[in-house]
């Protein structure tokens, strides 16, 4: 009986038949993470990036205009979902904050003086502050202004909802935003549109 049971167990240590099934079954599922991790994390990447250069086409367009109306707001707006193509749904997942922000030599304090919400109906907080809210304005990286200067701020707020929704990630808000001075006017009066938020 020995004999018959060692002479089984040699045929088998002999048989290699199989052994990539088996190891291509233990390492596949590391693999399918790795790639999915992978892919997810590199649409998190665009979409980041994505949301950043919204943030400063927005500031930059709006700086280079001498007066701002209210269809110009409306165009950037529109234009704001198309920016963030093929990504995502932002007129759902996101919101646009454009601030003039301005300060008086008469007051201490930065004020805004119009402000703009729009391009989707994510409810959100501008960072910046609102439209007579009394408090001063919080400009990124606590800037502070010169007497009498002015900077437009373009804020984007997006909710960023993974793929994996399988694997315990949350929806990630990603905030971006980005200052420019107006090139051609103040840009101090208020274009017609929603003030505050």
């Amino acid at each position: 009986m020995k004999n018959v049971l060692s002479k089984l167990l040699g045929r088998y240590q002999r048989n290699e038949r199989g052994i990539a099934a088996v190891e291509f079954a233990l390492v596949s599922p590391i693999l399918i993470l790795l790639l999915l991790g992978g892919t997810e994390m590199g649409r998190y990447i665009l979409v980041h990036q994505k949301a950043e250069k919204m943030a400063y086409s927005v500031s930059n367009v709006i700086s280079q205009l001498d007066t701002v109306t209210s269809g110009d707001v409306d165009v950037i707006f529109g234009a704001v979902t198309e920016l963030m193509n093929p990504y995502d749904n932002f007129e759902t997942r996101g919101t646009l904050f454009l601030s003039s922000v301005h300060k008086d030599p008469a007051d201490a304090d930065q004020t805004i003086r119009w402000q703009c919400q729009g391009g989707g109906s994510l409810t959100a907080n501008s960072r910046v502050g609102e439209v007579g809210s009394g408090n001063a304005a919080v400009l990124p990286g606590n800037l502070d202004l010169e007497d009498d200067d002015n900077v437009i701020v373009s804020e984007v707020v997006y909710t960023y909802q993974p793929m994996l929704t399988w694997y315990r990630i949350q929806n990630i808000t990603i905030y971006k935003s980005a200052m420019f001075r107006p090139r051609l006017g103040a840009l101090t009066s208020a274009p017609g549109c929603p003030t505050g938020v």
